[in-house]
This record gives C-alpha cells, structure tokens and sequence, in this order.
C-alpha cells in the first residue's frame, strides 16, 4: 500500500474500549444433526488472490431485525476495531461461536444486527458480518458509508498474530481498491470517538502500513 500522511482527527481516549462485548464469548456450539446425517460446512468464498471470506452462514444462527437497517450508501471510508477481549485461540469452531457472542451483544443494544462487516480472528480468517449494503454500527454518527472491520483480540494487552497483520493488511487493500476509498479515510476507531479502540498496539500497525509518522 503506497505510503502517505494525512492529518488525523483529534483523538481523546477513554478510560476504556467501546467495542468491549458483555456476553459470554462462546454462546453454545451449533446443535448436531440427527446421527447419521452429515451437513456440509459453508464454503469460503475467494474474493481477491490471498483473501477468502468465511460467509455468515458458517457462523450465523440469528437473521438481522430487517426493520432497523439502513442502506450502506456510497463507501467512502473504512474503520478498523479489536473486540477488546484477550483471544488466541485460531479454531474456526471457536471463531464462529465467538462472533456469535458479539452479534449477541450487539441485539441486546438493540442494533439490528452484528455491527461490523468483516471480522478476522486470531488465525488470519475472514468472516463475513453485516451484509455490505447495509450501514454498520460500530462508530456512533458515523456509520453511513464506512465500512467497519474488526480483529478478534484485546490489543491493549496483546498482539495481533502474524496472520491477523497480514489479513488486515491485504483486506484493506482490497477494500481501498473496490470502494476507491483514499488511505486518508481508513481509520481506527479512536481518531473517530473518544475510545481505547483499536488498542495501542494494533493503533501502531495501522500507522505503519498507513505510512504514518506519529
């Protein structure tokens, strides 16, 4: 990604994230079928070259509450989050039951739905969240034409993986490229909010390969 600056908006932190999640972050497995009866996990779809996107049907037991979306409208911006609990474990089975636990959350705020569109965890794999063309909720005001991406992980208190930099990395390249969305407008969610959010480590990474000096 070519390398550039641009000025940030005023940051004022908070004493704590506000992408924290307050459920249980593995909701019970998915039930099993009857014996004898095998079910075909979801695919994962390619959608750019080293990039595979896990879809909603491989996690999702719950459809959105259609009556409280609201159109994405054009994509100009992108805003990139951590879950901001400690996580390590790179199971796809756990990974599912994990973004259930946010989408849980997320109803009982009363939002229509899990309010990122994309989630990488902890081993680098992609899950589809909030369908594109509906706005997201993941930065209060400032949800409509941004597209909110978030890493499974409390980056205040850990690293992201090697996979997970490298997903980030080539996600957001792909969106920057499909969206024309400038390196200007890709930002964490603190130079948004007043929030810990992404944590100050992942806020480093960001910098870095948004070509920042800070």
């Amino acid at each position: 990604m070519k390398a550039m600056r641009f000025a940030l908006l005023p940051v004022v932190l908070a004493a704590t994230s506000a992408c924290i999640q307050t459920v249980d972050p593995l909701p019970p497995p998915r039930p099993q079928p009857p014996s004898g009866v095998i079910i075909k996990k979801p695919s994962r779809t390619a959608v750019a070259e080293g990039l595979e996107l896990n879809p909603r049907s491989a996690w999702a037991y719950s459809e959105p509450v259609r009556s409280k979306l609201n159109p994405l409208g054009r994509v100009y911006r992108i805003t990139v989050h951590h879950e901001a609990r400690l996580c390590y474990n790179k199971d796809a089975d756990f990974s599912a039951r994990r973004i259930r636990g946010i989408q849980k959350a997320h109803f009982n705020n009363g939002w229509a739905d899990i309010g990122y569109h994309f989630i990488i965890d902890y081993g680098g794999q992609v899950w589809e969240g909030r369908q594109l063309k509906y706005q997201g909720a993941h930065v209060s005001d400032n949800n409509g034409g941004n597209i909110g991406v978030v890493l499974l992980g409390d980056f205040n208190q850990q690293r992201p993986s090697p996979e997970q930099k490298k997903t980030l990395k080539r996600l957001l390249e792909y969106l920057k490229s499909t969206y024309n969305v400038p390196i200007s407008r890709i930002y964490t969610h603190r130079e948004l909010k007043p929030t810990d959010c992404p944590g100050d480590v992942l806020q480093a990474y960001m910098d870095q390969i948004r070509g920042l000096n800070r």
